[in-house]
């Protein structure tokens, strides 16, 4: 036979089994899946990719929130993808005692392994354990002090900026990125004072790429396969290797995270069997370290801008104390606790929470049965907005938290740090990020809008990269007047 030929036959044969083997994807999809009854697009049936298509410019919670508004509270999107939007969903796929383990999404860190990455449900507990030793109620007690110091420094730097246009959005970002380095891993970016370091710049060169790829980890997992695809992470986890060898070498006895994580890994095998841990949790509290503390300190100054009156009853909250310098003081304050909470109930850090596996038998929510093995998820973004659960729930009443519980119809939906076993371990030191920082600007300081869309662009622009990046605050930055 020719070569030729035989060249075309070949196609046309291959061509005959992609083709009849992709039809029978879809007919099985579309028609013969245990999921084919559950509403939801009919492209997002067939293919995750449908699902990258829609979130291209990084707005997955927006999507997600329409999906909701047209489907209801059972949304198929995904062949194998379920999303549900109620409390009870939430607490049966993330709340104590749930059976649903976590999803591939976690394993594209691998081989590093880290306290959130892990899918292995006992690594995650010593982890946990590890993490307590940093971030517990006597380790917050050693940090508080310094993140005084942070928000001093950060008052100090803004001072030099009075009557000036600024963003915001980049202040908290060097204010908490500053504090995610000393906390993590004693080292000193210097963000406040010089507003630039190489280790933020590859951070957030990396980090939109989980905007697009979160839904669909199997893209990711192709990139190893594409030249120069990861070179901007290999860029950032070869600086990441550098810092924590030198850290290791200097034998040093810091109380931050990672070393209590380093003495673990040296006391059970040594270093370079726990390699992949150490280097994974170093990775890891770059994101988890600052993301959340950022964005809702951000919000939180948009939303005192726009409604003036809550500043003020802050501001007489924070008058009528000795001190201001006292963390335990903060807590107890009824209204810049209910700014901050309703502002992450608006404003969730992770809007569209982690992806969840049903275990083998399968779990009921509701009248509904979702097999076993199917992937599922609540976004927090519009779980936190649901009627049932919260009055008014598109509208700022921080009196919700604090003068009219009644506003709360369920409070079990509050979630921001997830629930049960998973739940965000540095919780604690993030409330304190965000109470001491807000607490020290507004009683320097007051801020008004700086440009005519008055300060639109920090939710408009917010980027959903599995945590939310904020858009930019512009504010002018004013001595206080009292």
């Amino acid at each position: 036979m020719p070569l030729r030929e035989a060249i075309f036959e070949t196609l046309e044969i291959d061509g005959v089994y992609f083709g009849t083997l992709v039809t029978s994807m879809i007919t099985y999809r579309l028609f013969f899946s245990p999921l084919h009854h559950l509403p939801g697009p009919l492209w997002a049936r067939i293919t995750k990719l449908h699902h990258v298509w829609k979130i291209r410019h990084a707005d997955n919670y927006r999507y997600t929130n329409q999906l909701h508004h047209q489907y209801g509270d059972v949304v198929r999107t995904g062949p194998n993808e379920v999303m549900l939007f109620t409390t009870d969903a939430f607490m049966k796929i993330y709340g104590p005692g749930s059976k649903c383990t976590r999803g591939t999404f976690y394993d594209m860190m691998l081989p590093l392994v880290s306290i959130v990455t892990t899918r292995n449900a006992q690594i995650h507990t010593h982890k946990r354990k590890l993490w307590a030793q940093g971030l517990g109620v006597k380790a917050l007690e050693v940090w508080e002090p310094k993140v005084f110091a942070h928000a001093q420094e950060l008052v100090n730097q803004l001072r030099k900026q009075i009557n000036k246009s600024i963003d915001m959005s980049k202040w908290t970002e060097y204010y908490t990125f500053d504090l995610m380095g000393l906390i993590g891993f004693n080292i000193k970016f210097g963000l406040l004072q010089k507003h630039k370091h190489l280790a933020l710049d590859m951070y957030s060169a990396g980090h939109p790429v989980l905007g697009v790829i979160a839904p669909t980890p199997w893209l990711y997992f192709l990139t190893h396969a594409i030249p120069y695809a990861q070179e901007g992470y290999k860029m950032f986890a070869g600086w990441a290797e550098k810092q924590l060898r030198a850290k290791i070498e200097s034998k040093s006895h810091d109380k931050d995270i990672l070393s209590h994580v380093i003495r673990d890994a040296q006391e059970n095998g040594g270093v370079t069997a726990n390699w992949n841990h150490l280097l994974g949790d170093f990775i890891l509290l770059f994101s988890a370290g600052s993301d959340a503390a950022r964005q809702t300190l951000t919000n939180v100054l948009y939303y005192l801008v726009r409604y003036p009156e809550h500043r003020q009853q802050i501001c007489a909250e924070l008058k009528a104390l000795e001190t201001i310098h006292s963390h335990r003081a903060l807590q107890q304050l009824p209204h810049l606790n209910a700014v901050i909470k309703e502002t992450m109930r608006l404003h969730p850090p992770v809007p569209c929470a982690g992806l969840r596996i049903t275990p083998p038998e399968g779990i009921h929510i509701h009248d509904t049965f979702i097999p076993g093995g199917t992937t599922v998820l609540v976004p927090h973004y519009t779980l936190f907005r649901r009627p049932d659960s919260f009055t008014h729930p598109d509208d700022f009443i921080p009196e919700r938290f604090s003068t009219k519980p009644e506003l709360v119809l369920d409070s079990r939906t509050w979630q921001p740090f997830s629930a049960g076993d998973y739940q965000c371990i540095g919780k604690n030191l993030g409330m304190m990020e965000i109470r001491v920082g807000l607490a020290m600007l507004l009683m320097n300081f007051e801020f008004d809008w700086a440009d005519a869309d008055r300060g639109e662009r920090v939710l408009v622009d917010a980027k959903d990269y599995f945590t939310t990046v904020p858009g930019r605050l512009e504010l002018i930055v004013r001595e206080r007047g009292d």
